[in-house]
C-alpha cells in the first residue's frame, strides 16, 4: 500500500526497482497506491477502483487508448468526472 509514500525521490527510485525486478522475477506483487505515475510505470495491469467498485481493468496501454488519455492519471479523471 503507497510504497513510496513520503520518500525522498531517490529512496522512491530504490523501492520502485525492488518491486518491478520481483515482478520481473516472476513474483506476484499487489499494488496499492494513488500515484498513478507509480502505478503506470510497475503495474502490468492494472484496475481502478471508485467508491470501492471496479470502474475499469486493463493494461496501462490499453486504457489509455480505450478512454483517449495520455496517462493513466488521465484516464481515472475521465471514467469518475
Amino acid at each position: 500500500d503507497e510504497p513510496s509514500s513520503g520518500l525522498d525521490v531517490l529512496s522512491a527510485g530504490e523501492v520502485r526497482n525492488i518491486i518491478r525486478t520481483a515482478a520481473d522475477n516472476g513474483l506476484a506483487v499487489l499494488l496499492s497506491s494513488h500515484n498513478m505515475l507509480e502505478v503506470e510505470l510497475l503495474c502490468d495491469r492494472i484496475a481502478l477502483i471508485n467508491q470501492g467498485k471496479i470502474v475499469a481493468i486493463g493494461t496501462a496501454p490499453e486504457l489509455k487508448q480505450q478512454y483517449a488519455a495520455d496517462n493513466i492519471e488521465q484516464v481515472f479523471i475521465k471514467i469518475v468526472s
